[in-house]
């Protein structure tokens, strides 16, 4: 089984996936292009999704990875260092063993977008290899990356407020790069992921069709664990989880080279897990909500809060640690949506913003994706949240097990005079 659906920029349906698609185009925001893939649960099957999301992206991919100059840093580097070599030659053999499907959407992306497999390779293990290798002109691997993301978090069971937050930050130049993938593979379910250029999907914020929502913060471990598997692999994973203690689980394997920020939320169970996840599986889990011990409110970005002990690149979290600052000033705590949306919107420090465009970091926050979990809603901003329906630019309403669809010809969403369009998609 293999087929190919291409986005009419926004609004594009995916097979298997329990959700009504609100489509609220805002004309004058920049669109994310997407594409819908389906294919069979086989090595082949993985590697022709790869391949048509490879195909259709070609362009962009070629535009991201001219435009990345410390990619071609560490492409350079490996290719002209033996001991460099070796080591990128083990982690690719680690992932080929650990997760051979997903190596397979790699080197089919790599194929359809014309892309040399190990520069693609490379840019799916960058923040490992830049942290193991460090090539010369780098002081701290972390420069690498940038200081990215941020999240804010209610659970506050008086108000019935179940909801995150999330602002996707990088490069400003990735601003008109990122793309939509939504994929079907068969006997496993479905997924939608904002995905960055020839990386798989998984390391920004998306949602599955078992009614979990995901987003991902880096965070900067200074040491690796040698031999084992990166973040972006475990990001891609996460997207197969069945239900929330399925998706803690596959956050933090025991051979986890790196770690990351992973933030999980059950549409079904109305739960919000936020986990630091450190070398060798290492992990604290925080549950949102007094019923759980956790705050009704709270907040995270780049930098260990509860694993306190693990060694990070200082230099890497200075805007995270400005952007913690600005939520701690917030009087009284956000306890809806909106005070949620307001803080990732919050412009006060004028060199590190929590809502960046090109800060000090040289980095813009490239989109902010909002999960209400009790009222099923899905919704994207393309600019300042704080600006309400004139930076949304699109909404998504969660179809729940056993519940009917919307009753036919019933408008469910109206944005500055734009009738939405609703469609049934088929589990």
């Amino acid at each position: 089984m293999r087929s190919i659906t291409h986005s009419t920029q926004i609004a594009f349906a995916l097979c298997a996936c329990a959700l009504v698609l609100p489509v609220a185009v805002t004309s004058h925001l920049q669109p994310l292009p997407g594409i819908t893939v389906s294919c069979e649960d086989t090595l082949e099957g993985h590697y022709a999704c790869g391949f048509d999301i490879g195909s259709q992206f070609k362009d962009t991919i070629a535009r991201a990875f001219k435009h990345d100059e410390s990619l071609h840093s560490l492409y350079d580097h490996i290719q002209s260092d033996t001991r460099a070599r070796e080591f990128f030659d083990t982690m690719v053999s680690k992932a080929a063993a650990r997760y051979p499907r997903y190596m397979q959407e790699i080197n089919g992306t790599a194929a359809g977008a014309g892309q040399d497999l190990d520069l693609m390779l490379v840019a799916n293990m960058k923040q490992e290899l830049a942290t193991a290798l460090t090539p010369p002109g780098a002081d701290e691997a972390g420069v690498l990356l940038g200081d990215a993301c941020t999240d804010v978090f209610v659970k506050d069971p008086q108000n019935k407020v179940t909801s995150f937050a999330h602002n996707e930050d990088f490069f400003s130049y990735y601003f008109d790069l990122l793309y939509v993938v939504r994929m079907n593979v068969e006997n496993r379910g479905s997924f939608t992921a904002v995905t960055y250029p020839g990386i798989l999907p998984g390391w920004s914020a998306g949602w599955n069709n078992h009614h979990l929502a995901f987003s991902i913060n880096v965070l900067y471990p200074s040491a690796m664990l040698p031999n084992g598997v990166t973040t972006v692999f475990v990001g891609r994973d996460l997207y197969e989880a069945q239900d929330l203690e399925d998706a803690i689980r596959r956050a933090a394997p025991l051979d986890l080279m790196g770690g990351q920020n992973v933030n999980i939320g059950s549409f079904i169970e109305q739960r919000i897990v936020t986990i630091e996840t450190a070398p060798g599986g290492v992990k604290s889990v925080y549950e949102m909500g007094p019923s759980h011990g956790g705050n009704a409110t709270y907040f995270h970005a780049n930098e260990y809060l509860r694993l306190q002990s693990i060694p990070q690149f200082e230099k890497s979290i200075i805007s995270s640690q400005h952007r913690r600052s600005a939520y701690e000033h917030v009087r009284p705590p956000p306890v809806t949506l909106r005070g949620l949306l307001s803080v990732l919107g919050d412009t006060s420090d004028p060199s590190y913003p929590v809502f960046r465009r090109n800060d000090a970091t040289k980095e813009s926050t490239l989109y902010t994706i909002a999960f209400d979990l009790r009222q099923g809603q899905i919704q994207i901003y393309r600019n300042n949240p704080r600006e309400g329906a004139a930076s949304l630019l699109w909404s998504e309403t969660v179809l729940m097990p056993q519940q009917p669809p919307p009753p036919p010809g019933r408008d469910s969403l109206m944005l500055r005079g734009q009738k939405s369009e609703q469609m049934r998609l088929n589990e």
